[in-house]
């Protein structure tokens, strides 16, 4: 729901792509504007890439021009700069048209126009000049007009270069029958299969519908077309013969004409060509304010909340939207969930949503949009994916995580997305409250461990005599953020006898990167030590639950969190938790139930984060190893009290609880409800 003096929608999305695309920028800063370069490859690229802006992605002026002159069989045809710009920007098909290096510019053009075009979603923007040029006549010695045949046009010698070898030598170009042969192939077969009615001309209608005679021996007339489908058909002919067959042939083609699912349907009326090649609508440019094309409003909906996020996705932003799902049925609010795809790098198996996805249908019908993902999931996975009309009508919340102290300043943009934003911890807050004058709330994260399934020692392939540790972590969270090496260090300063088999640390990561340099590096230091087991795979909710109650201690010497889920629920399992007290988890890290680490502020370089440049000036936590390895010491008293492990627990629920949640998201649904209707 965009307030009436902000960018337009079109321009955030423009700006997104910009910064979401460093292939696109080409080394320009991401706070910087779209330059030339980014207006010529989101004119012929963007409708592709990013169909959802489809019809926003107006900006045509660059293919008006005229580029390239290529020589078709003598002739000197000047096409389209699209032309060009295909060279410039697509190099697998200048791999696929290439031959001992060397670029087959015809088969380049002839590609753009068969296939490039849909493909580009380019083909509303087809017009007459197009159409002229791509109709115009191939006239030379092989191509002689007079002999009853029509000369052979653009497009069809262009269709032809796309044929293979075999198919090129049965249809030269150099006599007239062959030439019959391949104009009865262009409309029979080539118009269906590549859908090329929209391209050609309306004087092919009228040649094709044009009665003629049947054949030498058949006085009787039909339809041109359905005379070069019956030759072009050993089918057709024979299930057409004797006495008969011109009576049939024309009852057939009344049957094609009458019929929509015939590909003969174009040849009702002239062709309506729509440009490819023009300028921009006047109501289409970055000026517009796309929600005043809108008279939907949020106070016309239902009372209820639309919870987008990864549904399935097994993983802690996941569990976000899950726990979401269970905070709404404690507040007795309506919802209905509606599943993002997480990315086919991720797993996605979590089942427990599966009937409310499936039930739910397409639209969001509750008055407010709650998005459980991290902002730029969001822009990238919703708003660019699915356009804005997810977000008109509604009223917008981003309850989202971040890990850092300060937004990226390249993003301010992004919460123009919103009406508001939630915190799942007083650390994001105040972030939010720094970096947008957009409403910001305290919304805190429910978390349970419900769903435990309980597993042996034995099930992990962990020993079962020792003191274990455990950390859990995402590779794709970054390694440097999540800084498991100083577990290591630490747990190695608290126990340096590496024989001491009473001990050990327990690492279990998902999404690594085989080949990454990075996460080789950091495998060979973890078989430096027999303690240390690394487990490196993805598991279900119930099993990642059963691993931590299986561990006796936790430990996070992570340098920044937006939360801290797995540490929330360690807790609540009952298990001493050692962690860097610093971001997300500062707020629940309590002295008399907890072990916090000290830390010291550096300062991120640029490239350590995502999205995070040097004039953002940014800082993390880089935890005390010394003190990290005292804590660590204190663990191991810590589970032998079994009155502080049940403290531990009671303290864990209040924080955690749903209840809690549900009572301010019910209370903060009716605030919004009533000013939407005030």
């Amino acid at each position: 729901m965009l307030p009436s003096n902000s960018v337009s929608y079109k321009a955030l999305a423009r700006q997104f792509i910009w910064s979401l695309r460093p292939d696109i920028r080409s080394g320009a800063p991401v706070a910087d504007l779209p330059n030339e370069s980014f207006d010529k490859w989101w004119g012929i690229f963007g409708r592709s890439e990013y169909p959802a802006w489809s019809d926003s992605n107006a900006d045509t002026s660059s293919l008006a021009e005229l580029g390239p002159v290529i020589s078709i069989d003598g002739v000197q045809i000047q096409f389209p700069r699209a032309i060009d710009l295909v060279l410039e920007h697509r190099p697998d098909v200048l791999k696929i048209f290439s031959v001992n290096g060397k670029v087959d510019v015809i088969a380049v053009a002839a590609w753009f126009f068969v296939f490039g075009i849909k493909e580009l979603q380019l083909q509303k923007f087809v017009n007459e000049d197009l159409v002229r040029l791509l109709d115009r006549p191939i006239m030379n010695d092989a191509f002689r007009a007079g002999d009853g045949v029509p000369a052979l046009t653009i497009l069809m010698r262009l269709v032809w270069q796309l044929m293979g070898a075999q198919q090129k030598t049965a249809m030269p170009l150099n006599n007239s029958a062959s030439r019959q042969k391949l104009i009865t192939w262009f409309f029979c077969n080539a118009v269906k299969n590549y859908d090329l009615s929209y391209l050609l001309s309306s004087r092919w209608r009228q040649w094709l519908l044009q009665d003629i005679e049947i054949s030498s021996d058949v006085e009787e007339m039909a339809p041109r077309f359905i005379v070069m489908e019956y030759n072009n058909s050993s089918e057709l002919q024979k299930r057409l013969r004797g006495e008969h067959k011109g009576r049939d042939l024309n009852a057939l083609a009344k049957l094609h004409l009458a019929s929509d699912k015939s590909h003969w349907t174009w040849l009702r009326a002239p062709v309506a060509n729509k440009p490819i090649i023009s300028a921009s609508p006047a109501n289409e440019t970055d000026e517009v304010n796309e929600t005043s094309a809108t008279t939907d409003s949020p106070a016309n909906k239902p009372f209820g909340v639309n919870l987008f996020g990864f549904a399935y996705g097994e993983l802690g932003i996941g569990e976000d939207l899950r726990m979401a799902v269970a905070a709404c049925e404690a507040a007795n609010i309506a919802y209905r969930v509606i599943n993002v795809d997480a990315g086919s790098t991720l797993r996605q198996a979590d089942q427990i949503l599966k009937d409310q996805v499936e039930e739910a249908d397409k639209k969001a019908p509750y008055a407010v949009n709650i998005f459980c993902m991290p902002i730029f999931d969001i822009v990238s996975r919703v708003f660019l994916s699915r356009g804005a009309g997810v977000f008109e009508g509604h009223y917008n919340i981003a309850w989202a995580p971040w890990e850092l102290s300060v937004w990226p300043k390249a993003w301010k943009n992004s919460f123009s997305l919103f009406d508001e934003v939630w915190a799942g911890s007083p650390f994001s807050l105040e972030m939010y409250r720094k970096s947008t004058l957009k409403p910001s709330s305290l919304m805190p994260l429910v978390v349970s461990v419900d769903r435990l399934n309980r597993c042996s020692r034995s099930h992990f392939g962990l020993p079962a005599k020792p003191f274990l540790y455990l950390y859990i972590f995402d590779f794709n969270s970054h390694l440097e953020r999540k800084n498991p090496q100083a577990a290591i260090l630490a747990f190695q300063a608290a126990f340096p006898n590496k024989s001491d088999d009473e001990l050990g640390l327990v690492l279990k990561v998902m999404n690594s990167k085989q080949e990454d340099a990075e996460w080789l590096q950091f495998v060979a230091q973890c078989k430096l030590d027999p303690r240390i087991v690394l487990i490196n795979q993805t598991m279900d909710r119930g099993e990642i639950l059963g691993l931590i109650e299986v561990c006796d201690a936790y430990v996070s010497p992570h340098r920044a969190e937006g939360f801290g889920r797995t540490l929330a629920e360690a807790m609540l399992l009952g298990k001493p938790l050692v962690a860097t007290n610093f971001s997300g988890n500062a707020s629940f890290m309590h002295p008399e139930y907890t072990l916090p680490v000290n830390y010291e502020l550096r300062p991120l370089s640029e490239g350590d984060y995502h999205f995070i440049e040097k004039s953002d000036q940014a800082s993390w936590a880089n935890p005390s190893i010394e003190h990290m390895k005292e804590q660590l010491l204190m663990a191991r008293q810590f589970a032998q009290d079994s009155n502080r492990l049940q403290q531990l627990k009671n303290y864990a629920q209040s924080e955690f609880g749903v209840q809690r949640t549900a009572d301010l998201l019910k209370g903060r649904m009716r605030q919004i409800y009533a000013q939407l209707h005030a």
